[in-house]
């Protein structure tokens, strides 16, 4: 299998919080922006300088189907009401980068697909872990069986969800993945 995608934890513009997962030469591996540096830049930058023409990305690619025609709702997309995420909405700025990245990397070629790293937690373990605890070791040795390859240890919570964005990812091509929410409103991929 050519692992040709990468797990994106898509964080605040200039935080440094924005990290990649990736596969080279049988290892996953991990990438993050600096503090003070502007992550859609970064993104952008380190995608041309490799070969990955997927991204799997742990933020909101579109907004509730009220504001578009879509007879319903104008704070959830029936994608986060399956999955308990939080609104888009609520996410705002966050939400219309994610937008607008979608729209700027697509028309350059690549194919953008959300990701909810908590949802996957779920359907694996049953659980998702809280943003403040510390990874459980297990679940990071599951992964490397799961998806047969040694993984660099995640250096913090924003690497780790990247990796889950990168499972999510193998899930799909795997034909173990899930889908959530309605194609023409948005679909959060697990």
């Amino acid at each position: 299998m050519k692992y040709n995608w990468i797990g994106l934890d898509y964080g605040g513009d200039k935080s440094g919080t924005t990290a990649i997962a990736y596969e080279e030469a049988g290892r996953i591996s991990f990438a993050q922006a600096t503090k003070n540096e502007s992550a859609d830049s970064w993104i952008e930058f380190w995608l041309h300088l490799h070969d990955f023409p997927q991204v799997f990305i742990d933020a909101p690619l579109s907004i509730p189907g009220g504001f578009y025609g879509i007879r319903g709702d104008y704070m959830f997309r029936k994608a986060d009401r399956e999955v308990k995420a939080m609104s888009p909405m609520f996410l705002g700025g966050m939400t219309a980068r994610a937008v607008q990245l979608k729209q700027k990397l697509e028309a350059q070629g690549w194919m953008l697909f959300e990701t909810y790293p908590a949802q996957l937690e779920r359907e694996l373990f049953g659980s998702s872990t809280p943003k403040k605890e510390a990874i459980h070791e297990d679940r990071l040795s599951h992964f490397c069986r799961k998806v047969h390859l040694d993984i660099d240890l995640p250096q913090n919570r924003h690497q780790y969800d990247a990796l889950c964005a990168w499972v999510s990812g193998w899930r799909q091509r795997s034909g173990e993945g899930k889908q959530f929410g309605r194609a023409d409103e948005g679909l959060i991929y697990v």
